[in-house]
């Protein structure tokens, strides 16, 4: 049995996750002395469910993304330890007697995790996402580490940190249960990729169709060929396939905004067009 009273805070970010926030919040809830979850205003369970977990829960601007609002979950934490999760990542309990040992020996600073990632229903050991190869730094003493505002890009580490990176063996990673179908993975990459285009574009980042071409044949020869895709079957593939695509629409959405303008640009220019258009009736 495993108690608290090790030190340690677990932050989530949320935003309808009642599918998956329940098994999150029971991977640790048990070892952990306090749960923060900072919620975008969710409209399901999700609130409810980490209630009942014993989680304090704040809330924050939705703005499509979880990134921006992790400085302020870290911030809300109170302990020595941080642990940092998503809601649709677990942690086995050979990890977190790993992590409360490291917290008590007080060697390091910063904890480098491995993961096992699922995708459409199978686990994942190649295509970017290899096992043993696949690390983020995900337990940390408060301060350590630093957030940013850029999708995909959340932390920037202490240069002062010591920095252990745990072996990877069998339920001594997080797991994480990524794309539950092409669905969920279309919906995320249209919101992410309109992200990603308008940061590029706040640092005058310039689109072409040869950054497009380049980029993705690099993400998917990456993807695919070197870190070996081609194993993981017909899920590699499109996996490899969809994060190409991943950075042709960032780059389209960037031309886009640097030739067009935004929706409500285009849409006022189509509006124009029309009334001159049917303003002959009126002649």
């Amino acid at each position: 049995m495993i108690k608290k009273n090790n030190n340690i805070s677990c932050v989530i970010n949320t935003y309808n996750e009642e599918n998956n926030i329940e098994y999150a919040l029971r991977s640790v809830y048990k070892w952990v002395d306090e749960i923060i979850i900072v919620d975008m205003h969710s409209t399901d369970k999700t609130v409810e469910i980490a209630k009942r977990y014993g989680a304090t829960v704040y809330l924050y601007r939705n703005l499509g993304f979880a990134d921006p609002a992790r400085k302020f979950a870290l911030s809300k934490a109170t302990k020595k330890w941080i642990i940092m999760l998503d809601a649709d990542e677990i942690i086995p309990i050979e990890l977190s007697r790993e992590l409360i040992k490291i917290s008590k020996k007080d060697e390091y600073d910063i904890i480098d995790i491995p993961y096992l990632n699922y995708l459409l229903g199978e686990e994942i050991h190649y295509s970017g996402w290899n096992t043993g190869l696949d690390y983020h730094e995900r337990f940390f003493k408060k301060g350590m580490l630093k957030t940013t505002k850029l999708i995909h890009n959340i932390i920037s580490v202490n240069k002062d940190a010591k920095i252990y990176k745990i072996p990877y063996k069998k339920n001594n990673y997080i797991v994480h249960f990524n794309y539950i179908n092409t669905n969920h993975f279309l919906e995320k990459l249209n919101r992410y990729t309109t992200i990603e285009a308008n940061q590029k574009f706040e640092k005058n980042e310039k689109s072409s169709i040869f950054k497009a071409i380049k980029f993705f044949t690099l993400e998917f020869g990456n993807r695919f060929i070197r870190r070996k895709g081609y194993k993981d079957g017909w899920r590699g593939f499109y996996l490899s396939l969809m994060m190409g695509f991943y950075r042709i629409a960032t780059y389209i959405k960037l031309k886009e905004l640097e030739e067009v303008g935004n929706k409500s640009d285009v849409v006022r220019k189509y509006h124009n067009i029309a009334n001159d258009i049917i303003d002959k009736y009126d002649l």
